[in-house]
C-alpha cells in the first residue's frame, strides 16, 4: 500500500527540482561564463622574456642534467640537411631540418616525463638537494625550436605547444587521425603499437641513428641516457610562431657555440654531478667533430664531506647540498663541511672552430685551471631563515680560489672579475678576487640575485636578506678556511684575497 505514496513523493520531488532549475535558468539568462585564461604558447612566450637565448640554454641543460645525477653532458650542432628523410613522417610539418641535440648519461624516470608536461609547476621547489628551483629551465629551449622532443628509455615525447589551436600544430596530421587536438605526442617503443609507428614512419626517426649511441632501430633496446632533440626554427616557422620569432640558423648556432666556449672553463666549477662537457659538430657522415671538451678532476680531498665514504671519488666530494642538509641535522658547531683541490682542463679545436666560422682567438686551445674550493654552512640568521617555508634550502656557500702552480712556486692566481654562482655562473660580476657559489635566492630567470628594498628591511624574511646572510656567514667562513689552508701550504699572495671594505660593499 506504500508504493503509490512513495511514487507520488518521488514524482513531486522531481517536479519541484525541475521547476527550480527552470527558474534558475531564467534568473541566469543575462550571465555569460567568462574567466581569465592564458594559452600555452602565450605562457611560453612570457617565460622566454626571462629565459632569453644565449648562455641560458646550455646552462639550463647542464643544470637539469646535474639535478638528474648525470656526469656527462654533450651539446651537438647538427647541420645535416636530412633531405632524404622527408617523406614518411608523422605529419607534413615534421619533415626534418638542421637541429641541435643535448645528451646526458642519466635516464629519465616516469616522474621526469610527467614533470616535463607541468609547465612552470616548480616541480623541484621543495627538493633541498636540487639546483633547479622553478621547473622552468627546460623551456629555455623554445628560444631555438617550436617542437622539442625527449628520448629516454623506451619513451619518446614530442612537445608541440602550437597544437592547442586546431590546424596550427606541427603534429596536426596525428591529431586529425586521433580525432582531436593536443600539444604533444608520447611513444612507447616497448609496445607493439609504438613499434608499428616506427615501421610506418621510418623517416621521422632516421636522424636518431648513430647520434650518441642511438641504434638504427629505436625499439631494439631501451636508451640508457637522455637525448633532447631541438629542430632549429626556420625563417618561415619564425614568421608563424606564437612562441618566438627568433630564427636559428648557422649564424645563430655559431654565436651560441662561441659564447659557450668562452665560459666553458667555469661551467663545471660548482656542479654537483656533471664533470665532463663536450661541444660537437655533426655535418656529413655519422661521426661528429669535437669543438670543445671540458673535464673536471679531483687533485686532493682536504676535508671529506660528512656523508661520503670515499674521499678519493670526485662525485662523492661535490654533493654539497646533501652534505649540508646532513650537517644541519647533526646540529654540529663545525660549519666548514668540505675542502678540496680541483683541476678543470679545457681543450678547444681551432680547426673545427674555423670551419664553423667561430673566432678562435677568444678561447685558449689548451687550458688547465687548479682551484682550491671550500664549502661552509651558515650558523645564525641564515640558519634561522632556512626554516622558512619559502626557502627549502640549506644556508650553504662555497668559494673557489684559483691556484697558479709551477715547479718552484705556488701562488694565488686572482680572477678578475669574480663571478657569483648558483651552482652555475650567473651574469653577476663581483669585485672579489675569487668566485662565490651559494644557495642564493635568484630571480626566476637566473639572471639576478634578489635584493632587499627599503620596504623589506624591517627584519622579516625576504630573499634579499637571505642572500646577504649567506655572504656574511657561510661565504665568509668558507673564505677564512681557504685562506688558512693556503697560508699553511705556503701559497704566495694569500692576504690579497681578503676583500677591502670599499670593494666588499
Amino acid at each position: 500500500t506504500n508504493r503509490p505514496a512513495n511514487s507520488y513523493c518521488r514524482l513531486k520531488g522531481a517536479l519541484q527540482t525541475r521547476l527550480r532549475s527552470m527558474a534558475s535558468a531564467e534568473d541566469l539568462e543575462g550571465l555569460e561564463l567568462c574567466g581569465q585564461s592564458e594559452s600555452l604558447t602565450q605562457r611560453l612566450r612570457n617565460i622566454l622574456k626571462d629565459y632569453s637565448d644565449g648562455l641560458a640554454i646550455p646552462k639550463e641543460i647542464i643544470q637539469n642534467a646535474d639535478d638528474a645525477g648525470a656526469t656527462k653532458v654533450t651539446l651537438i650542432y647538427d647541420s645535416r640537411s636530412n633531405r632524404q628523410w622527408q617523406k614518411s613522417v608523422l605529419s607534413g610539418r615534421m619533415a626534418d631540418w638542421p637541429e641541435s641535440w643535448a645528451h646526458n648519461n642519466s635516464e629519465f624516470t616516469p616522474e621526469d616525463f610527467t614533470n616535463l608536461l607541468n609547465l612552470g609547476g616548480a616541480t623541484k621547489r621543495s627538493q633541498s638537494t636540487k639546483v633547479g628551483r622553478f621547473g622552468l629551465g627546460f623551456n629555455s629551449v623554445y628560444n631555438l625550436t617550436d617542437v622539442p622532443s625527449v628520448f629516454s628509455g623506451w619513451r619518446l615525447q614530442f612537445l608541440d605547444p602550437h597544437g592547442e589551436t586546431r590546424g596550427r600544430g606541427f603534429l596536426e596530421d596525428v591529431y586529425r587521425r586521433q580525432g582531436g587536438n593536443s600539444t604533444g605526442v608520447k611513444l612507447n617503443f616497448a609496445t607493439k603499437a609504438g613499434q608499428q609507428v616506427l615501421a610506418d614512419f621510418p623517416h621521422q626517426f632516421a636522424p636518431y641513428a648513430g647520434v650518441m649511441g642511438c641504434a638504427s632501430d629505436l625499439s631494439a633496446q631501451p636508451y640508457r641516457g637522455t637525448l633532447i632533440r631541438l629542430p632549429l626554427r626556420t625563417p618561415q616557422q619564425a614568421k608563424e610562431s606564437k612562441i618566438c620569432q627568433q630564427v636559428y640558423g648557422e649564424m645563430e648556432m655559431r654565436d651560441l657555440l662561441g659564447k659557450t666556449a668562452e665560459v666553458a672553463h667555469l661551467l663545471l666549477l660548482f656542479t654537483q654531478s656533471v664533470s665532463a662537457l663536450r661541444l660537437l659538430h655533426l655535418r656529413d657522415g655519422p661521426k661528429a667533430a669535437m669543438l670543445l671538451e671540458v673535464k673536471r678532476s679531483l687533485i686532493e680531498c682536504l676535508r671529506p664531506l660528512p656523508v661520503t665514504s670515499d674521499s678519493g671519488k670526485l662525485c662523492d666530494q661535490t654533493q654539497v647540498l646533501t652534505a649540508a642538509v646532513h650537517k644541519m641535522q647533526q646540529e654540529s658547531a663545525e660549519k666548514l663541511i668540505g675542502q678540496l683541490r680541483l683541476r678543470i682542463e679545457t681543450w678547444y679545436s681551432v680547426k673545427v672552430a674555423k670551419r664553423l666560422g667561430i673566432d678562435a682567438l677568444t678561447v685558449d686551445t689548451n687550458r688547465k685551471d687548479d682551484w682550491l674550493q671550500s664549502t661552509a654552512i651558515g650558523f645564525s640568521d641564515s640558519l634561522e631563515m632556512s626554516q622558512h617555508n619559502e626557502v627549502f634550502r640549506p644556508p650553504l656557500a662555497s668559494v673557489a680560489v684559483r691556484i697558479k702552480t709551477s715547479q718552484d712556486v705556488s701562488a694565488a692566481d686572482v680572477v678578475k672579475p669574480g663571478v657569483a654562482f648558483s651552482f652555475l655562473p650567473l651574469p653577476v660580476e663581483t669585485p672579489l678576487l675569487f668566485h662565490v657559489n651559494a644557495t642564493f635566492a635568484v630571480t626566476s630567470s637566473r639572471r639576478h640575485l634578489e635584493e632587499t628594498t627599503m620596504d623589506e628591511s624591517d627584519g622579516r624574511w625576504h630573499p634579499g636578506r637571505w642572500n646577504a646572510a649567506l655572504l656574511r656567514e657561510a661565504a665568509c667562513t668558507a673564505l677564512v678556511a681557504a685562506i688558512q689552508r693556503m697560508a699553511s701550504d705556503g701559497i704566495v699572495g694569500t692576504p690579497d684575497l681578503w676583500p677591502l671594505p670599499e670593494a666588499a660593499s
